[in-house]
Parts: C-alpha cells; sequence; structure tokens
C-alpha cells in the first residue's frame, strides 16, 4: 500500500512538473508579449500614427458632413428647379398670349415705319430704320415681354439729325393716329427744330403741312427762331398763311414764329 502510494506521488510530482513548465513557458510567452507592446507604445512614431489616424477621421467625418449638406442643398435645388419650370411655363404661356395681342397691331406698325420713312426720305432723301420687334425669348437674360424699338438715321450723332430723327419719331407716331382716326390728333413741338438744318426741317414741315391738308384733320405747331429758317422757306410759310403767331423784340434771336400746320387755319 505504501509503495503504490509512493508511486502516486511520483506520478504526481511528474506530473505538477509538467504544469509548472508549462506555466513558466506561458509566463514567458506573456512576458515578452508584454515587453514587446511596452517598447511599441514606447515608440513616438507609433502614437504619431494614432494621432494622424484620429485627424484622418476627424477629416473624414466632416467630408460626410458636408455631402451630407450637399445633398440637401440638391435636394433644395430640384425644388427650386421645378419651381422654376412652372414659372418658365407660366412665363412662356404669358409670353405667347401678349405676342399675340402685339400682333394684333401689325398693320398700325407698320404704318409709323413707312411713316418714318416718309419723312426722312422727305428731310434728306436717304432710307432710316424704324423696327418694332417683341421680345419673346425668355431666356433667363432676355428681357421678356417687352416691345423694342431700333429707330436711325445716317449720321445721327450729330445734334442736328439726332434732333431731328426725335422730331420725325414723334412724327410717324402722330400721322399714325391721324390715319386712323384715333388719340391725340395734335401734336407741339417747341423748341425742337433749333438744331436741325434750316433746308431739312423746311422740308419736314411742308411734308407734314400737306399730309395734314389732304387728310382734312389734325393740328401740328412749333416753335422756331427767325435765324433758324431760309428766308424763302420763311417768306413760303407767310404766303401760306403758316404762321398764326409771331413775337418781335428788339433782336432777331428772341424773334420767334408758330407754325400751325392745320387745314382749318387757311
Amino acid at each position: 500500500m505504501l509503495e503504490n502510494r509512493g508511486d502516486y506521488f511520483k506520478e504526481r510530482i511528474k506530473e505538477l512538473e509538467k504544469e509548472a513548465e508549462h506555466l513558466q513557458m506561458q509566463k514567458q510567452e506573456i512576458k515578452e508579449i508584454i515587453t514587446l507592446s511596452t517598447r511599441i507604445f514606447q515608440n513616438t512614431q507609433i502614437v504619431d500614427d494614432i494621432h494622424n489616424i484620429n485627424e484622418q477621421l476627424n477629416i473624414e467625418y466632416l467630408r460626410l458632413a458636408d455631402v451630407k449638406m450637399k445633398i440637401e442643398k440638391y435636394n433644395e435645388i430640384n425644388d427650386l428647379t421645378k419651381q422654376s419650370n412652372e414659372k418658365g411655363k407660366e412665363i412662356l404661356e404669358k409670353t405667347i398670349e401678349y405676342e399675340a395681342e402685339y400682333n394684333q397691331y401689325s398693320e398700325n406698325i407698320e404704318n409709323i415705319e413707312t411713316h418714318f420713312q416718309n419723312l426722312v426720305q422727305a428731310a434728306y432723301g436717304e432710307d432710316g430704320v424704324l423696327n418694332y420687334s417683341y421680345e419673346n425669348d425668355v431666356k433667363k437674360r432676355s428681357s421678356t415681354g417687352r416691345i423694342k424699338i431700333c429707330c436711325q438715321i445716317a449720321d445721327e450723332n450729330s445734334h442736328g439729325r439726332l434732333y431731328m430723327k426725335i422730331n420725325m419719331f414723334d412724327l410717324a407716331l402722330f400721322l399714325n393716329r391721324i390715319d386712323n382716326n384715333t388719340g391725340c390728333d395734335l401734336l407741339i413741338h417747341d423748341g425742337s427744330y433749333c438744331k436741325p438744318n434750316p433746308g431739312a426741317k423746311a422740308k419736314v414741315v411742308n411734308y407734314v403741312d400737306n399730309y395734314l391738308k389732304d387728310a382734312e384733320k389734325g393740328q401740328y405747331f412749333i416753335t422756331i427762331n427767325k435765324s433758324e429758317v431760309e428766308e424763302t422757306d420763311l417768306e413760303d410759310f407767310r404766303k401760306k398763311k403758316m404762321i398764326v403767331a409771331a413775337n418781335s423784340a428788339s433782336t432777331e434771336r428772341v424773334f420767334r414764329y408758330q407754325l400751325n400746320i392745320d387745314s382749318d387755319c387757311f
């Protein structure tokens, strides 16, 4: 019995020694791991890498927030685009409606343009340009719905021709009203003939005089200095009894005539 017990303890001691040896090996492995880990954490490069990783994470979070914000903006833009398209459709419909209304006056527009051409021919023996156009372009930078007027004559940068162009534009509108028997059949130009060439202004005045006489209606009043008209034209105005009021003074510079081109005054 004692002999068997001794064998038992011997075997048990061997087993414990093996376990102790195994534990020693595990201890050594753990010790090496701890040593290696300590060495790693003591390395500043690793710490810097961790710091850089954290910074990169922060940057990525910012990018993610930026993407989310852009998505919200894109959704908002889509809504605005939808509203813009609806508004554009409404503008297009209104533009078509207004253009149809504008086209109803095509004969009037053509008549006004013709009158302007005739007046320029009478004054200078040249062709002028008077064009009406309706802006139906619905692009963002377009002045949609506006009526554009292009009015030009040769050498209009000179004051005389510029003043005359404005007078003839007024007269074209005025004579169109006479033709259609609509609106005011009276036009007054006070001092607007001071710059134009004397010969040209006399031709325009005579042209309008003859036109109103033929139409048997309308009145056109102008004020003009005696020195601004050729003597022959002034005498012609007197013979035709076109001068309805004259104001004399000590100098010719203030001696003014008022021409009333009206068939009822003859």
